[in-house]
């Protein structure tokens, strides 16, 4: 891929736990030697779609977000139930030429507009092998939104429960990086 984008899998699960839950002890998992707490994070993503919502239709997701390892653009494409492979771009002020064009035959002559915004605190806990390196079994941490508001253009409906237009109250835990 051009332009300085890379494609990851991305497999998904997400866990709930009751208000109040303390993360158990995770040097009991198997590869995991010691849990390195590395504080808050904060992320500030925007989501984009055409003002229909094509890109939500088709279970396409296109963020620009700042804060955290992997700032920068992000194009996630559905493979498998739980499963998609998301697509990177570094961070800049306009969609880069090279998602814009994987973007094309869905958008067609459809302008990717705004359309949610969504401010994470990220508590990160690095879960790391007995020599240091990052655990195997390492998901990546939870986030908890602090704020939803749309992003300046027009709004589109609620209509997908995955959807970024949903606000929803998060308790993912991805293995992998999000």
């Amino acid at each position: 891929m051009t332009d300085g984008a890379e494609t990851k899998r991305e497999t998904e699960r997400k866990y709930e736990a009751p208000e109040g839950t303390a993360v158990p002890d995770l040097t009991t998992v198997r590869g995991v030697a010691a849990v390195r707490d590395e504080g808050v994070t904060e992320l500030d993503a925007v989501y984009h779609d055409t003002p229909d919502l094509r890109l939500a239709a088709d279970s396409l997701t296109l963020r620009r977000r700042t804060g955290g390892e992997d700032a920068g653009w992000h194009l996630k494409f559905p493979v498998a139930s739980g499963i998609r492979d998301e697509i990177r771009a570094p961070l800049s002020d306009s969609l880069p030429g090279a998602l814009a064009g994987l973007l094309r035959s869905r958008v067609r002559d459809r302008t990717v507009v705004p359309v949610v915004r969504l401010r994470t605190s990220r508590h990160v806990r690095r879960l790391t092998a007995e020599d240091g390196t990052p655990s195997p079994n390492s998901p990546s941490t939870p986030s908890t939104p602090n704020t939803c508001r749309p992003a300046p253009g027009p709004p589109g409906p609620r209509s997908r429960s995955n959807s970024p237009t949903t606000p929803t109250k998060p308790s993912s835990t991805r293995s992998g990086d999000t």
